[in-house]
């Protein structure tokens, strides 16, 4: 059998085929973005401090072993919303504030940005987020680990400037409510 195509059909059938995939490649992207930010946020909401407040209390981590905090807070607070797919983080601390973000790679670990508004003081540290129950107790933490030199600041000395690390790992709880 032979098909008798005009040169109109075959317009129609290219330009027609090429807008539709157009079309929907654009609705694919825009449907997988919004079920990525809506699985995001589901996944993290129960983070985010109320109404904005400093609710997280901040601890250092012992000296002689890093993985164990100290009783007493440092004199820390901080916030967290979400912003897209990252955590914000807002942490006080004496008069010096910093904000970090917070991009989640998998199960429960990220890696932080942050940097010191009052200064040119930046730092990166891994971040392990998870849940923990104590004397009957929920807590959320945010517990987060200096990358390699800790957190870099310069400081004057004389004429010349000299780097600084001084931080180390830290912890973020706040009480499930």
């Amino acid at each position: 059998m032979f098909c008798n195509f005009d040169l109109c059909e075959f317009y129609n059938i290219l330009f027609g085929g090429i807008i539709i995939g157009i079309i929907a490649s654009f609705l694919y992207i825009f449907l997988d973005n919004n079920l990525k930010q809506i699985r995001f946020t589901k996944k993290y909401r129960h983070l985010k401090s109320h109404q904005n407040k400093f609710d997280w209390t901040a601890y250092s981590m012992s000296k002689e072993n890093g993985r164990v905090r100290n009783e007493s807070p440092n004199g820390a607070i901080a916030s967290v919303t979400l912003e897209k797919a990252k955590i914000k983080i807002s942490l006080k601390h004496d008069d010096r504030k910093w904000i970090g973000e917070v991009q989640m790679l998998d199960f429960g670990f990220g890696i932080l940005t942050l940097k010191y508004e009052n200064e040119h003081e930046y730092g990166k540290r891994d971040c392990v987020i998870g849940s923990y129950v104590e004397d009957g107790k929920s807590y959320d933490y945010i517990f987060l680990i200096p990358d390699t030199n800790k957190i870099f600041s310069m400081k004057k000395n004389g004429d010349g400037l000299i780097p600084e690390y001084d931080y180390g790992n830290e912890i973020l709880i706040r009480q499930n409510k």
